[in-house]
């Protein structure tokens, strides 16, 4: 708002324009803060300056700095996570914790993740600032995601073309009935002899000399 009043300074031709102009443009929690003391009042605000001071203080972190640094040194990339997206956290927070310029291209290099970090090892000796580190970085980054982009392709497609050489069934396994085994029993009772009369065989000559019964 400040800047706005700085440059267009021929819409504000008073105070209490540049004070409208502040409260119009604030909602919720910080217009309820500003409300009581905008309108005339013993204590009423008299400068657009003074209202903006007054949010500070109220809305404000006055541990934000070291809020920040204790996140920054918590920071880690994710292996799922683009290095564009993890370097927009990196520099939000440096910048909040005010590190030191000095510290940027070390600490950028330990927040990497492994598959990065040995990917720029062979050029870490002539990446000697934080925001060359980063080029380099982006760069591997895109080459990486689309080599594993294409691994999964290949691996998808070979997937594929298994399953239509080597159709699956989806029909139930045939089974055949066991065959039953015949078991003979043996009657409880035995069969009796039959006996009747003996005969004796008498022997019959034949004329060929034989002997026959």
């Amino acid at each position: 708002m400040e800047d706005k009043f700085i440059i267009n300074s021929w819409m504000f031709d008073s105070e209490q324009a540049k004070m409208a102009y502040v409260f119009n443009r604030t909602a919720d929690v910080a217009q309820q803060h500003l409300a009581p003391r905008y309108r005339k009042g013993p204590d009423s605000f008299t400068s657009a300056a003074g209202m903006i001071d007054y949010l500070a203080e109220i809305l404000e972190n006055p541990f934000e700095a070291q809020d920040a640094r204790i996140d920054f040194r918590k920071l880690a990339m994710r292996e799922d996570e683009s290095f564009s997206n993890f370097y927009t956290r990196f520099l939000h927070l440096a910048g909040i914790g005010k590190i030191p310029t000095d510290d940027l291209q070390p600490d950028l290099y330990d927040k990497l993740t492994p598959a990065l970090q040995a990917s720029v090892l062979p050029f870490l000796d002539t990446l000697l600032t934080s925001k060359a580190l980063a080029h380099k970085c982006l760069l591997v980054d895109k080459n990486l995601r689309r080599l594993q982009q294409r691994r999964s392709q290949l691996r998808t497609a070979k997937l594929a073309s298994r399953s239509v050489t080597t159709p699956i069934s989806t029909q139930p396994p045939i089974t055949t009935p066991k065959a039953s085994i015949a078991v003979r029993v043996a009657p409880l009772n035995p069969v009796p002899k039959l006996y009747g009369p003996s005969r004796e065989l008498t022997p019959v000559r034949k004329d060929l000399g034989e002997t026959c019964y």
